[in-house]
């Protein structure tokens, strides 16, 4: 028997989705680019995932400090970080048996010292429930349903005590870390005005205002001949748009068909937390994209 016929049929039979023959491509343009094949862009703006890092915005120095400290305790124990950060890394590590390593344990005191408190920082997954008012009978059967749930990984959880406790008036690591906060508030306010005003200026595009989060998700009304030409390819036509976008304007975003979107409307998502030098890129790519768009397929 050959190793493929070991392979269950059900394996066999599941096919690629759509959409991730998109993010595909976009490795192979970015090998392309590096390799300086010929095109319009010089690089490719990946606004498709929920990381504000790879779009230019800078990590929390505070943050990374204390995880440092942490993964490397050695650090702890010189004169390399501000004091807070170790005096922070220390208890960490206390809370944690000494080391990162040791996730048993760590997890129920985390989310008991969290559960009145606010969330976290992307790439870096953690999460907590807020309990308000709850009879005291019932939390012994919260704390078995947390003690059951599988733990999120110690970095994440770390992270997450750092951003519902961050370094307050006096701390020696609070003004570089309200500078950059502030830097983060502004630069999403403005890239949320942008956003809404260049994407309701275009044809075809309607965008609700950003309340909150990191995505921008337009939608778009295109053209009947666009809507059939994504058929004749078997595609979604969302999907169709943002693969023409990649190709053409090198900008991946991800297509609304990944998202349930009610049946006969089309979206894109894209994250609007980047430096506002490369939202105004992308803004441009797309503003030049979508008018060509429109005018082949009108």
């Amino acid at each position: 028997m050959s190793a493929l016929q070991e392979v269950s049929q059900h394996v066999r039979n599941m096919k690629q989705l759509q959409h991730a023959a998109l993010y595909v491509r976009a490795r192979e343009i970015k090998e392309e680019l590096r390799q300086n094949v010929r095109k319009p862009y010089g690089e490719l703006i990946d606004v498709c995932w929920g990381d504000p890092h790879r779009a230019g915005m800078k990590p929390l120095t505070f943050v990374r400090q204390v995880l440092a400290a942490c993964l490397h305790p050695q650090l702890v124990d010189g004169d390399q970080l501000p004091a807070d950060v170790r005096q922070r890394a220390q208890a960490l590590l206390g809370y944690a048996g000494g080391s990162v390593g040791k996730s048993s344990g760590m997890k129920m005191k985390i989310r008991e010292r969290q559960l009145t408190q606010t969330c976290g920082l992307c790439g870096l997954r953690g999460g907590y429930v807020e309990l308000v008012n709850l009879d005291p009978t019932v939390m012994k059967y919260i704390y078995t349903l947390f003690s059951t749930d599988s733990c999120a990984p110690v970095l994440g959880q770390l992270a997450l005590d750092l951003l519902t406790s961050p370094p307050q008036p006096g701390d020696p690591s609070y003004p570089l870390y309200l500078q950059e906060t502030q830097h983060i508030r502004s630069t999403l306010v403005q890239n949320v005005k942008r956003v809404v005003s260049v994407l309701n200026s275009l044809p075809g595009f309607c965008c609700q205002p950003v309340a909150g989060g990191a995505f921008a998700f337009p939608r778009i009304h295109l053209p009947p001949k666009a809507i059939q030409k994504a058929e004749e390819l078997g595609q979604d036509p969302d999907l169709f748009y943002c693969v023409r976008l990649l190709e053409e304007a090198g900008v991946l975003v991800s297509p609304g068909c990944e998202y349930g979107q009610k049946e006969g409307t089309h979206h894109f998502r894209f994250c609007i937390m980047a430096q506002e030098d490369l939202m105004e890129e992308l803004l441009r790519r797309l503003t030049s994209f979508h008018t060509q768009f429109m005018k082949d397929y009108s």
